[in-house]
């Protein structure tokens, strides 16, 4: 995700009249960056590979978290509905950043844009308490892991009522409290909050990294029995598909 924005806004600078192509300090938003072709086309090829790779992050750390807190913890809900969050926050949202360009669809844009940073917003911290949770069960990661993740959050708070108090919730300019410095610091909050947010999904990929999964297909074999009854034998799938294979190339 970071690297869209890294090719981006070089190639928007280099390739773009002064007045569309995103630059510091007048026009540095990272959004600025995928408004225009061809940094635009760019952005959105990478920004759409990112959001694959992070839609599988959140699909392993839910994963993740039903080993840890195992099947009768009672937050089985909360796991669910982190990993939807995230899937929703951080795959469509910047999905949708990229499908509506500002000067297109500004009001599309920005719904999208406060979609990311809030939504994930709210999943870092619901998976920072799974991660307590976890922990107080005795199967939670290292003290160490959880105390980045934390830190990373309170960075992501700071960054956000710095927002708040500059620009207010949805990041007016005109009515910012700073005046002429408002487009720089309109821009480094939003790639600070960008950063936390990505640096804790990365995380993730730590305690993620000596998992292991393995999958088992099984089908029923229809035998009858003496009473006419299936007994329900079960049977590896790749054996039934060889000896479906062998009947057909007899009955041939």
């Amino acid at each position: 995700m970071g690297l869209a924005f890294a090719v981006a806004y070089p190639l928007s600078e280099r390739t773009e009249p002064s007045s569309e192509a995103a630059s510091w300090p007048n026009n540095g938003d990272l959004s600025n960056s995928i408004n225009y072709p061809p940094s635009e086309n760019a952005g959105a090829v990478i920004i759409s590979i990112a959001c694959v790779v992070l839609s599988w992050a959140f699909a392993v750390r839910w994963a993740e978290n039903s080993l840890r807190l195992g099947p009768h913890s009672g937050l089985a809900w909360l796991n669910e509905l982190a990993c939807w969050l995230g899937q929703a926050a951080l795959v469509v949202g910047p999905l949708g950043v990229a499908a509506c360009p500002l000067h297109l669809y500004p009001n599309a844009h920005y719904a999208f844009a406060y979609e990311t940073f809030y939504g994930g917003a709210a999943y870092i911290c619901i998976q920072s308490y799974l991660d307590h949770i976890a922990a107080h069960q005795g199967r939670g990661t290292h003290v160490v892991v959880r105390s980045l993740r934390l830190g990373l959050i309170a960075m992501g708070a700071a960054c956000m009522l710095l927002y708040w108090l500059f620009f207010g919730l949805v990041g007016k300019r005109s009515s910012s409290l700073i005046g002429e410095d408002a487009a720089p610091a309109h821009a480094v909050l939003e790639i600070a909050c960008m950063c936390v947010l990505l640096a804790y999904v990365a995380s993730l990929g730590w305690t993620q990294r000596h998992m292991t999964t393995s999958l088992e297909v099984a089908l029923p074999r229809r035998r009858a029995g003496d009473d006419g009854e299936d007994d329900g034998v079960q049977e590896p799938l790749l054996k039934r598909d060889l000896r479906t294979a062998e009947k057909a190339a007899d009955d041939a």
